[in-house]
């Protein structure tokens, strides 16, 4: 039996959709889906596109969460119940469904409920006792949703085993109470504006659910990962440097997931968990006895096509079992050129800018052995590529330089708050001892005069990183939004 299992579910259409024309261009079979997508030539002649993927298992608008369920996520707690570690990815677009799949509504409870109907029922009249974490990963930062969004940190112990410091625990003893649990921790969530979701997920969310003996030893690990919103560049577009360096972080650490369950499902003997925060924090989930199971939600409107596809190749990439890497090809080119000889002034100008950063920047990018995947390589220009790798690693140095320089502003003050008392010392002893201190007082100030420019300098240093980076994003920003790629 496959480790792996990726479904699809569609979802019907909605009044919105409907009202600007949308139409149902989704057809589905069990495991068989097909996307009529709607195109125009350059002649303006209308034609059909047609994209047909096989998966595990394909949900059309009819079948209840139940069904979904039953099938896709009942097995998990199978390895749950016998100390393994079983794991359901919720996927898709914001607005696909995804919401209404792991809550659902009153009269069609969704697979959270289901499945913690099972456990209490599974669990009844054992000594044993289920806790709850729940957290949320928001870039490169980890946040208890539990705890008032506490900042948390993960860390690796001698036996490589990943841990949270700080995340806490729940004790819960019904549905009522992990559903309470789950209501506290949604209102605490990361959210922002993009054009395709005035309230879209900026972060993923990790809902952990672990039974423990009497005696605290674990006895199976269920995690429910609720993963950010997959809007593409276009839904990104006049976005501020946030949204850009959230689409990113989101982006680099999708990829790093589809990389780790690729290497799962194919055996390999190293799976690249230090890819993101998310892969890491989630490695244990991904060992050992463990099944993993992934939910992608569509939108079956040809308002939506786009984001659709770009869910279903995705999910289609985890599944897959082979991957054939094309060799990059140097970008400067005819092609290239021509391009930017085409460019007004200023445009031409800023993309004089842009490849001037990405030449610099390819030795770090081949070093951290960063890569973009994408799935139509022959769509695009090389020279989108490495834009777009470029961004990313400038993206993720930006929040570590943001990191490391509030880090060691906060160190400098406290040292300062110490050479401050120094000097307050000598001046007093200058005051009360007059000449005869003064070679003290001399040696003592020239000290901490010292160490104050030598502690400014290297503050200095550090937010000339910063600074640099913070230019880099904006020059990358103005020709490059981050679009998610499968």
């Amino acid at each position: 039996m496959s480790t792996i299992t990726v479904a699809i579910r569609k979802r019907p259409l909605s009044r919105v959709e409907r009202e600007k024309g949308g139409v149902d261009i989704v057809d589905m079979e069990r495991s068989n889906l097909a996307v009529h997508e709607p195109k125009v030539k350059f002649d303006l002649t209308k034609y059909t596109e047609n994209h047909n993927y096989v998966f595990d298992r394909c949900f059309n608008e009819r079948e209840d969460n139940e069904t979904v369920y039953l099938d896709v996520v009942r097995p998990l707690l199978d390895v749950f119940f016998a100390g393994g570690n079983a794991t359901c990815f919720a996927y898709g677009q914001t607005g696909s469904g995804k919401t209404h799949t792991m809550l659902g509504k009153k009269e069609d409870k969704g697979v959270y409920l289901l499945a913690a109907d099972d456990i209490f029922t599974g669990t009844k009249g054992k000594e044993i006792d289920v806790f709850v974490s729940f957290y949320e990963i928001y870039g490169r930062k980890l946040f208890d949703l539990l705890n008032d969004r506490a900042k948390m940190v993960a860390r690796e112990d001698a036996d490589k085993n990943v841990n949270i410091v700080g995340l806490t625990e729940h004790e819960v003893n019904s549905v009522g109470d992990l559903m309470s649990l789950m209501s506290t921790g949604s209102a605490n969530r990361s959210a922002g504006a993009t054009s395709a979701n005035a309230d879209s997920s900026r972060s993923h969310a990790v809902l952990r659910i672990e039974m423990k003996s009497s005696s605290s030893k674990s006895l199976g690990v269920l995690s429910f990962i609720d993963l950010a919103g997959n809007e593409r560049g276009s839904d990104t577009a006049n976005a501020d440097r946030q949204t850009r360096v959230e689409g990113a972080e989101i982006n680099k650490s999708l990829l790093a997931l589809k990389e780790c369950i690729r290497a799962l499902g194919t055996h390999k003997s190293h799976i690249p968990f230090r890819g993101s925060i998310l892969t890491e924090v989630l490695r244990d989930s991904f060992l050992g006895n463990s099944r993993t199971t992934m939910i992608a939600n569509i939108s079956p409107s040809s308002t939506n096509c786009e984001h659709s596809l770009n869910t279903l190749r995705y999910t289609h990439r985890v599944k897959e079992l082979k991957q054939e890497k094309k060799p990059r090809r140097p970008v400067a080119g005819r092609r290239a050129e021509q391009k930017r000889d085409l460019m007004p002034a200023k445009q031409k100008k800023i993309g004089e800018d842009v490849m001037q950063i990405v030449r610099s920047l390819r030795p770090e990018i081949c070093a951290a052995n960063a890569e973009v995947v994408n799935v139509d390589d022959d769509e695009e220009d090389e020279e989108d590529k490495e834009i777009e790798a470029a961004y990313t690693h400038v993206a993720t140095a930006l929040s570590q330089a943001q990191e490391d320089l509030v880090v060691h502003y906060r160190s400098m003050l406290d040292d300062r708050v110490q050479i401050m008392l120094k000097e307050t010392e000598a001046i007093k002893s200058l005051d009360q001892g007059g000449v005869r201190n003064l070679d003290e007082f001399v040696s003592s100030i020239d000290s901490c005069l010292f160490l104050s420019i030598q502690s400014i300098n290297e503050m200095r240093d550090r937010l000339a990183v910063l600074k640099e980076h913070l230019r880099r994003e904006e020059v990358l920003g103005q020709s490059f939004c981050p679009t998610f790629r499968a």
